[in-house]
């Protein structure tokens, strides 16, 4: 397949080879992996992703459903190349909580609240860039933000239909926020929750009170079903980890009867910064390989920290690796960008050494057995 004109990408099929003699079972797939590429022959502010690709065999041991899953894969990675999936911004590194497994205690970057003005910007660039997602959230409690309510607002009037998550540690959810974020479109809320008895939590989340995260999760709850609406929507996450592993059970049977979901998601290591506290077959994944794969983040998310600066994953913490800033660039410009471009053709080649948050990271470990990894890796 080719690339037939500046602006348009067509995506190759998978083709099946089925020699004479040969049990449908053995047959050997050829996928079209997805590679971004730059055209840097156009100017600033026009440039696009062109798209190749590259054969490689995969073999379909159980039916032929695989190669449709690649196919329409292979179809969803046009809408992925055109825009971020997800823009996460910081309305703050500011935070409430000293957590044991969080990398906010080796930050050196200032801690401050994103301006007003900024957040304002920030929006109308996601509503021209037509993201398909926002989460308001990095390395801080965004429910400290002094203008939370004016942000929502301007959200709720210039996107109104692009979703909008919100992750807290709950125990800023007071009465007055729960009505701030009532009044707004935000459709999900994420609580950290990584323990589920007083004892276990509170050795995890230090600085924070388990009994009044609960109460203000149950009093969030109830005052929306009170109030008639089902959004958002309320999940109870727990990362798993050595410290509360003998509790994981518990929390999902406890939290799924108090918040609208509960679910374990295993430990990173926060690009090599931090201890493997993972357990169990992740923990395994984790400590026997690194990446033979390029990373799906840098072709799904942007990271906007709370004074314009773009990181290139949300593992940078620090942001070793800038790849622009929303202050002189758009969404689109950094996305398509040559600092981003730069990083993902690294990550294809697997040269991942050659940068420092990706040498050592163990996210790889998430991704495992899904179908973006078998986009890349032979099977």
């Amino acid at each position: 397949m080719l690339v037939d004109g500046a602006n348009r990408i067509r995506l190759g099929r998978a083709k099946r080879i089925h020699p004479g003699g040969i049990a449908p079972e053995k047959c050997t797939f050829l996928k079209y992996c997805i590679s971004a590429q730059q055209d840097l022959s156009k100017n600033q502010g026009s440039f696009f992703d062109m798209v190749s690709f590259r054969k490689i065999k995969y073999t379909v041991l159980d039916n032929f459903s695989a190669v449709r899953k690649i196919a329409r894969f292979g179809k969803r990675m046009q809408k992925e190349l055109r825009s971020p999936r997800l823009v996460s911004i910081e309305l703050t590194n500011a935070c409430n909580a000293d957590c044991i497994m969080c990398s906010r205690k080796y930050m050196k970057r200032k801690v401050r609240h994103m301006p007003l003005r900024l957040a304002e910007h920030v929006i109308d660039e996601c509503k021209k860039a037509k993201v398909r997602g926002i989460n308001l959230f990095w390395m801080g409690e965004s429910l400290m933000h002094p203008h939370l309510d004016d942000i929502l607002q301007y959200a709720k009037r210039v996107i109104p239909n692009i979703p909008i998550g919100l992750n807290t540690n709950g125990s800023l959810l007071t009465d007055e926020r729960a009505t701030i974020i009532l009044n707004s479109t935000i459709g999900g809320i994420s609580v950290s929750v990584d323990g589920c008895t007083k004892e276990t939590y509170e050795a995890i989340r230090k600085n924070l009170s388990y009994d009044q995260v609960r109460n203000n999760v149950e009093n969030f709850i109830h005052k929306r079903n009170s109030m008639g609406m089902k959004t958002p929507s309320v999940g109870a996450y727990f990362i798993q980890m050595e410290e509360n592993a003998m509790e994981a059970k518990l929390f999902e049977e406890h939290w799924s009867a108090i918040a609208d979901g509960a679910k374990t998601v295993a430990h990173w290591n926060w690009g090599g910064t931090q201890k493997n506290r993972a357990v169990g077959d992740h923990r395994k994944r984790a400590s026997a390989q690194t990446f033979n794969f390029p990373c799906m983040n840098l072709w799904k998310e942007l990271v906007i920290s709370n004074d314009g600066t773009v990181s290139m994953c949300c593992v940078d913490y620090d942001i070793t690796e800038e790849i622009g800033n929303i202050e002189t660039s758009s969404i689109m410009q950094i996305w398509r960008g040559p600092a981003l471009q730069r990083i993902r053709k690294l990550h294809m080649e697997k040269k991942y050494k050659e940068i420092g948050m990706c040498a050592a990271c163990n996210r790889f470990a998430l991704q495992m057995n899904s179908s973006w990894e078998h986009m890349w890796v032979e099977s």
